[in-house]
């Protein structure tokens, strides 16, 4: 895929390959009368993909422009559209007198009518055309960040969005108010086809789109793929197909495929894809993954009132931001150097480090030894005028280097003071490659930010909330709940970690076991101790339903796992 020009990227569009096109067109134009929209048309390539797609359906080649418009806010690529479009219509008029036998061709006889396309802002036409309805709508928005969009068309996009009964923010992309505006420009039996980012299916700020798109459409399937189809940007793209009547079932289905070049597979979609039943919340679709009885079982285990969130036993933070850690975190030969250790405490930037279920001593010890940044510079807010003489050097060493002028530190009233430094009593792993963590703090080290620092509250027992945590059901919560991203990395944001559910009864006495499993990468009997004691003794689960939550763990986490492979293959 190539950049069409150099502002592309604050545009936010790329081209869509055909593949993708043409399948989309293909799954949502059933009609030779169907009337076609493309919010966002760019050079055109969904719009050629429609009129091919009208035509095999066997609409009239002059009634194709008609029936298809095209939307784009850059003339520029209006008239490389309209040059496309043209060829193309003039090829379609080619092949019918080449049907018809009429002989000789004549200017006259090959005359195109011309293709519809309006160089506006799709949210100005919106606003114009809002009681227009279309039979299909395909496209692949713009993907434009809140501070690279311009004011004009974000405040148009936002008052849609808000006459919809959402509520957009600083971190709404306009990918969110293109999909939503063209959904409600649909008649009753309308079919939506979009290339989105798969930030539809986890972050947070799409989270009412989601509601907004489970209660409009009875039917949604969502295609995902484990190479990613725009290399050049590494943003990971879904395919959206939304049926506003389905007569043939309701519900959500998700088919992961390898690239583009599996399309061709799935026709006709509709004997593909299972159904599961919607949940009309805000929860995050990668759920959807799963079969349906999983799913049930996962939204009956949410309702157990014996479990606990853990938001409930624990309050979660981010690590330490010190604003540029190549300067605040040290090691033991700069500290020596520059004789730092007054000044400093034990910090752990990395997951690795953490072994088994506690932290202690003997490992601060191992991680030094091995040579790593393991101290944090600590300094107060007031000016440093009488330090020792080591301590003023190596600021001076930061400020030959510009620490004090990037912005975490330029905003601070002392550029070398890193605020919210505080010893937690266990940390919790913001980034997951195969499994969730929480380990207990036994030392005075805190963690940076790549690293979540965790507080218990007065009546929780953190022995018994550390084994506790490594479960099955918790595990499964975790990848249902986190968000995973194209290079296999499972991230639970604070907020999200305090919604996982946790069993949390006394079983501390398996504390020392559970580290040892830990220690030595020995995960399953790790949770064949716990789940036993956890879920079968105290919730009384069978066997069987504690497969069942590990299995959706594992099939959850083992798809994050093999895009990673995949995307480095293709590499």
């Amino acid at each position: 895929m190539k950049k069409k020009d150099p502002l592309q990227k604050l545009r936010g569009s790329y081209s869509t390959p055909w593949k993708i096109a043409e399948f989309l067109t293909v799954w949502a134009i059933i009609s030779p009368n169907d009337r076609v929209l493309e919010p966002s048309c760019g050079e055109g390539v969904f719009l050629e993909a429609a009129y091919h797609r009208l035509r095999n359906l066997g609409t009239e080649v002059s009634g194709i422009p008609m029936r298809v418009i095209g939307v784009e806010i850059e003339k520029i690529d209006c008239d490389k559209a309209e040059k496309t479009l043209k060829s193309t219509l003039s090829g379609f008029m080619k092949e019918n007198v080449k049907k018809t036998g009429s002989g000789q061709l004549t200017l006259t006889q090959i005359e195109s009518p011309s293709p519809n396309i309006l160089n506006t802002d799709f949210f100005e036409f919106y606003k114009e055309n809002s009681q227009a309805k279309f039979d299909v709508v395909i496209g692949n928005p713009p993907f434009i960040r809140y501070q690279n969009w311009k004011q004009d068309s974000r405040s148009l996009a936002f008052d849609i969005v808000q006459s919809a009964g959402l509520k957009p923010n600083r971190l709404t992309n306009a990918w969110l108010p293109f999909v939503l505006a063209s959904s409600l420009m649909l008649k009753p039996h309308g079919r939506l086809a979009m290339v989105v980012p798969a930030e539809l299916l986890q972050v947070k700020y799409s989270a009412q789109l989601r509601l907004f798109l489970s209660n409009f459409f009875e039917a949604i399937t969502v295609l995902t793929f484990k190479k990613l189809i725009f290399p050049e940007i590494q943003e990971e793209v879904v395919l959206l197909l939304a049926e506003k009547s389905a007569p043939e079932g309701n519900g959500i289905g998700m088919i992961e495929l390898d690239d583009e070049a599996s399309l061709s597979g799935l026709y006709p979609l509709n004997s593909k894809i299972a159904l599961k039943p919607v949940e009309h919340t805000t929860d995050k679709w990668t759920q959807y993954f799963l079969t349906a009885k999983e799913i049930l079982f996962l939204r009956k285990m949410k309702q157990d009132l014996r479990l606990k969130r853990f938001g409930d036993i624990a309050k979660v933070d981010v690590g330490v931001v010190t604003g540029e850690n190549q300067f605040f975190v040290v090691d033991a030969n700069i500290l020596r150097e520059f004789d730092l250790s007054r000044y400093t405490i034990p910090i752990i930037g990395r997951t690795a480090y953490l072994e088994g279920t506690t932290f202690g001593p003997d490992d601060l010890n191992r991680i030094e030894l091995l040579g790593t940044r393991c101290h944090l510079l600590a300094l107060p807010e007031e000016p440093i005028t009488s330090a020792a003489s080591g301590l003023l050097r190596y600021l001076e060493k930061g400020k030959e280097m510009n620490v004090h002028e990037g912005y975490k530190c330029r905003i601070r009233k002392s550029w070398y003071s890193v605020p919210s430094i505080w010893i937690p009593d266990a940390f919790l792993f913001r980034q997951i490659n195969l499994h969730p963590r929480l380990v207990l703090n036994d030392t005075k080290a805190t963690v940076t930010d790549t690293i979540h620092r965790v507080k218990f509250k007065s009546e929780t027992d953190p022995r018994t909330a550390v084994v506790c945590f490594h479960n099955s059901l918790t595990f499964a919560f975790s990848e249902v709940l986190g968000r995973s991203y194209g290079g296999g990395v499972l991230e639970l944001e604070p907020n999200e970690a305090e919604e996982v559910p946790i069993p949390y009864f006394d079983v501390k006495i398996v504390f020392n076991e559970v580290d040892r499993c830990l220690r030595e990468n020995e995960i399953d009997v790790a949770l064949e101790i716990v789940d036993g004691l956890v879920l079968k003794e105290h919730l009384g689960l069978s066997t069987e339903q504690v497969e069942t939550l590990r299995g959706v763990w594992r099939k959850l986490s083992r798809r994050r796992t093999q895009r990673r492979r995949a995307s480095n293959l293709d590499g």
